[in-house]
């Protein structure tokens, strides 16, 4: 359990070390209320994404980031060029929370391919994993049980090194 007066005590000792000697009153209440809203975050217990929960209670999981919400999005709504090259996935960790989504509603999973298609048109690094996807997942899913990635790892890095050339 974290403390919230000795994190708001961390808080600003550090501010006093980059110079901040006197606060107001309404900058050491927005410490206070920031340390508040820290302690709740970590009090809060670990939600998984599994299999079938759907996607809004996946979105509420602690299994999301950007190239998986990315790929919702593209999935909902199309793809975004001005986002693509921020939301695609780049390491073992990102595509297991892309494979996630994929899980949590598996009757999305032909849409999410589709999608996937159309991702030539929208950034270079969602497009050569896309075109890889499938050989991409199976890696993940053979890995998956040791919890080490090295093959995906290797995989993608040849892949989106590809692109950057």
């Amino acid at each position: 359990m974290i403390s919230q007066i000795q994190l708001c005590g961390a808080i600003m000792k550090h501010l006093d070390h980059q110079g901040v000697k006197t606060m107001l009153p309404r900058q050491v209440n927005a410490i206070a209320k920031a340390a508040t809203a820290i302690c709740a975050e970590f009090a809060k217990p670990y939600v998984p994404a599994t299999p079938g929960m759907g996607w809004d209670a996946w979105l509420n999981s602690d299994d999301t980031g950007t190239s998986s919400v990315y790929l919702l999005h593209a999935i909902k709504c199309g793809w975004d060029k001005s986002h693509a090259k921020f939301g695609y996935p780049r390491d073992p960790t990102d595509f297991g929370r892309c494979i996630g989504l994929i899980d949590a509603d598996p009757a999305y999973r032909a849409a999410m391919i589709a999608h996937m298609q159309d991702a030539d048109k929208h950034g270079r690094e969602w497009a050569a994993l896309a075109k890889h996807w499938d050989e991409l997942e199976a890696i993940y899913r053979e890995e998956l049980p040791s919890r080490q990635a090295p093959k995906l790892a290797a995989r993608m890095e040849q892949l989106l090194k590809g692109v950057s050339q």
